[in-house]
């Protein structure tokens, strides 16, 4: 059960950290918006951080802290956006910000806040 952990963790890890990536690589771009790079990373982060908490569950038969529901709820707003504006023709900014503020917020819940 261990390994499934560890590679659901990672999941969640190489997932959030492409969206991460691709909003910062876009820093000095003209053209700001949700790659496919960063759409796909989001929807790694969110499966593997759902298979993260069932491995838990089944493994230390916990229950959800309110600290998980809100990582939960902050990757599935990232996979949402990056969903629904990973084919826009346009220059979106405030898109761009939220993937990039989401992100980092599903990092710093995750590891710094120790969820």
């Amino acid at each position: 059960m261990d390994f499934l952990i560890d590679i659901s963790q990672l999941a969640f890890i190489l997932g959030t950290a492409a969206v991460f990536g691709g909003f910062f690589h876009q820093r000095s771009e003209k053209s700001k918006d949700i790659t496919s790079g960063m759409f796909i990373g989001s929807l790694v982060g969110l499966i593997g951080y759902v298979l993260l908490l069932i491995f838990v569950k089944i493994d230390l038969d916990v229950s959800m802290s309110k600290n998980n529901w809100l990582v939960l709820i902050i990757l599935a707003a990232l996979a949402a956006i990056a969903f629904w504006k990973r084919d826009a023709r346009k220059s979106d900014p405030l898109t761009w910000w939220a993937a990039g503020i989401l992100s980092a917020a599903a990092f710093a819940f995750m590891f710094i806040w120790h969820i």
